[in-house]
């Protein structure tokens, strides 16, 4: 499954391929993430050099997760969402 990333904090043209039933937008200075299951899931932001920035989102969860990306610094990053066997990575720009 191909997802775009659309809204104006996206970078432009960049698609993340995902095999994972994680569906996710980056819109307005946050990270709206739909996760298939009712259970723990992990959300974690990392900088282009792979260093762990912080944590968004770390237990029980389900359906649709709205996080804030106001505490970032503008910039490009990493994002990283799992939940059970579901995961997916995909680079995400910050502009405040």
């Amino acid at each position: 499954e191909d997802v775009t990333i659309p809204g104006a904090s996206a970078i432009p043209g960049i698609t993340a391929r995902t095999a994972s039933a994680i569906q996710y937008t980056i819109a307005n200075d946050a990270l709206y993430v739909t996760l298939p299951s009712a259970m723990n899931a992990r959300i974690d932001v990392f900088d282009m050099q792979g260093r762990h920035i912080t944590t968004l989102l770390s237990g029980f969860a389900q359906g649709s997760v709205e996080l804030s990306l106001r505490k970032l610094q503008s910039g490009l990053y990493i994002i990283r969402a799992a939940q059970g066997m579901n995961s997916t990575m995909f680079r995400a720009a910050v502009h405040h």
